[in-house]
């Protein structure tokens, strides 16, 4: 059998300058490490702040777009609202209901007045005794100066009813525009 020996003290020494060159390798490369990650740290911080500045550009732009187009859409609408009261304001009624008036028959019975004011256009709607007396009210209405084109667009007899009244509708442009 051997020997065994033990030394716990170690007395034999290894070369100091090769420990001391690992230890500072080491420690250089550890260093270098940091240095590489804040490096790192700091353009990912830069990134980020520039993108979440890219976000709320983008973000307020598109929203005041947006509210701007909503604003306009409904600038528009208003502005069109207004024209259409405005246009019919402006429509000589006055002297539109009086010629109408004017043209008035006892045979005759006017049942709706339809005023198509964008267009410059009245539907008149009516009930007579007969054929007669409906062509005597188109008659009067083709005088009146307030209106043009005046025309009888559809009659229809009514039959089913003992007095046989005639229904008409007459259309009629205004002569005079605003």
């Amino acid at each position: 059998m051997h020997t065994l020996l033990l030394d716990f003290q170690n007395t034999r020494r290894h070369s100091g300058w090769l420990n001391f060159l690992y230890l500072t390798s080491g420690l250089i490369a550890v260093a270098l490490l940091v240095v590489y990650f804040l490096t790192l740290q700091t353009a990912i911080d830069k990134l980020e702040s520039r993108r979440t500045s890219i976000e709320h550009q983008a973000h307020h732009t598109t929203r005041s777009t947006h509210r701007s187009a909503e604003d306009e859409q409904q600038l528009r609408a208003e502005v069109k609202d207004a024209n259409e009261v405005l246009s019919q304001l402006s429509l000589p009624w006055v002297a539109l209901f009086k010629d109408i008036e004017a043209s008035q028959q006892q045979q005759v019975a006017l049942l709706a007045i339809v005023p198509d004011a964008p267009r410059r256009v009245i539907k008149i709607s009516g009930e007579a005794r007969d054929l007669s007396a409906v062509l005597g009210y188109l008659r009067n209405l083709q005088k009146a100066k307030s209106l043009k084109s005046v025309y009888l667009q559809n009659h229809q007899v009514e039959l089913r009813t003992a007095e046989k009244p005639v229904h008409f509708t007459i259309l009629a442009s205004w002569a005079v525009t605003p």
